[in-house]
């Protein structure tokens, strides 16, 4: 049997490898190739590296392909970080505790069923020296979530600071119900508390 090597003709041999190319996704690469190779030798005269006209184009169909298929309202939501409670982390991680507790409360305003901005508001309090505030705050977060481990040590450390040895145990205890490993840290304060 002779193989028959006629570039135009489409025998099986050939789907098949052309199958194998889509499969691998191989494909792009293979047409972009054979494109380039006729186009620039005629155009050229000579022959011109392959490899570096691909990329060339690789990148040239990606960047329109990805800008074309970009659609803002397929998108995620992303988190707004100019939003006033990630202003607010930033300016308690810079120790800016006014400028977070004035942000916190914004954040609080717009979304009351944020127990973490009630917390992070109850922390600004708390190193601002506010505490009747502060404990406040907390509370409202463990209102909304009532298993909020961060909370519920933050008021144990400010009943601490008011002296309420007693409210600061019963916080201990809730931490211990849920076993967070924030009891340890909050029992070790309460027993430096009482020396």
């Amino acid at each position: 049997m002779r193989r028959q090597t006629h570039s135009n003709d489409m025998d099986s041999q050939s789907v098949q490898r052309r199958c194998i190319f889509v499969r691998h996704h191989r494909w792009r690469a293979y047409i972009i190739r054979r494109v380039f190779r006729r186009t620039c030798c005629s155009c050229f005269g000579r022959k011109v590296d392959v490899k570096i006209l691909v990329y060339v184009l690789a990148l040239l169909l990606g960047s329109a392909l990805s800008a074309s298929a970009y659609d803002p309202a397929k998108q995620p939501p992303s988190v707004d970080p100019d939003s006033a409670y990630e202003l607010g982390r930033v300016h308690i991680h810079n120790g800016e505790m006014q400028k977070a507790f004035w942000h916190f409360r914004l954040a609080v305003a717009e979304d009351p069923e944020n127990f973490r901005a009630h917390t992070l508001m109850g922390y600004s309090l708390r190193h601002l020296g506010r505490l009747d505030e502060a404990i406040s705050a907390y509370s409202k977060a463990l209102v909304v979530n009532p298993a909020y481990a961060e909370a519920i040590e933050y008021r144990g450390i400010a009943h601490l600071l008011r002296g309420n040895r007693v409210a600061a145990m019963r916080d201990y205890q809730k931490l211990v119900l849920l076993r967070s490993p924030l009891a340890q840290d909050l029992k070790k304060l309460i027993d430096e508390s009482g020396k």
